[in-house]
């Protein structure tokens, strides 16, 4: 028995140094790009995979328009459950309260808040869901928006808690600095983040319709090109769903790049 406990207390130290390492590259990795010039979309993207690799959450980043009106600006899956479950949160749940709060909502059964959130608990069960967690995304004392984070294995402890936290400032620093309109305050530079993850969503939208793809293949394709030709994912995105004269060109190099990956 004390073996197996001396076993147990061995894997659990090796799993947080893991853990608290990755942590600490990837909040390094996104405050150099955030120093830096960035893409917004690109990088909320791949904030929120880095909380789903690291917490073991599925994450959703939700921004706050000049209405207060929320909207799913970055999520780590295009799995269909977790994207209706985040925006339907938007609306009514754990991250609407985030928002209006200001604070940590956790909850670690969503079915004892069938009350408080009827449709939002319905969705979770219907998608498999069983807790959910929103911290506040803060640009000084002004909430931008939240992080989301739902699970079908239980909730969050405050270390779990402080992570999430550790990854949301980083979003609201990211928010606040994008190149965009120059501005005191925030509503013009949520309002270019939000055009900007509208039209990557178009463009993804148009290479799933055309190159029979999924959501996230999409997504990869894009930054792929993005990277590849130096341009700036949203302005790629952009072009790829307005300009019909260099469509043929770009639809030609996205098949190529389909064709070479699979």
């Amino acid at each position: 028995m004390r073996v197996e406990r001396q076993e147990y207390h061995a894997i659990t130290a090796h799993t947080d140094v893991f853990v608290n390492t990755r942590l600490l590259e990837t909040v390094v990795s996104l405050v150099d790009r955030v120093l830096v010039d960035f893409d917004i979309v690109e990088l909320l993207t791949d904030l929120t995979r880095s909380s789903t690799e690291i917490l073991g959450k599925q994450t959703g980043l939700l921004v706050a328009d000049p209405d207060s009106d929320l909207h799913l600006m970055a999520a780590s899956s295009a799995q269909p459950g977790a994207v209706e479950l985040f925006r339907l949160a938007a609306q009514e749940g754990p991250c609407r309260d985030c928002y209006t709060s200001g604070s940590v909502i956790g909850v670690d059964d969503v079915r004892a808040a069938t009350d408080r959130w009827p449709r939002f608990v319905a969705a979770a069960g219907e998608f498999g869901f069983s807790s959910m967690h929103a911290v506040p995304i803060r640009g000084g004392e002004t909430v931008l928006g939240t992080l989301g984070l739902v699970s079908d294995d239980g909730g969050m402890d405050d270390a779990d808690v402080l992570m999430a936290q550790a990854l949301a400032r980083i979003a609201g620093m990211a928010l606040l600095r994008q190149r965009g309109p120059d501005s005191s305050t925030a509503a013009p530079r949520l309002n270019s983040a939000l055009a900007g993850q509208h039209a990557v969503e178009r463009a993804k939208g148009f290479l799933r319709g055309t190159l029979d793809v999924t959501p996230d293949e999409a997504f990869t394709l894009l930054r792929t090109y993005s990277r590849e030709h130096g341009e700036y994912l949203t302005d790629l995105a952009r072009r790829l769903v307005t300009d019909r004269l260099v469509r043929p060109a770009m639809m030609a190099e996205f098949a190529a790049m389909l064709g070479r990956n699979r």
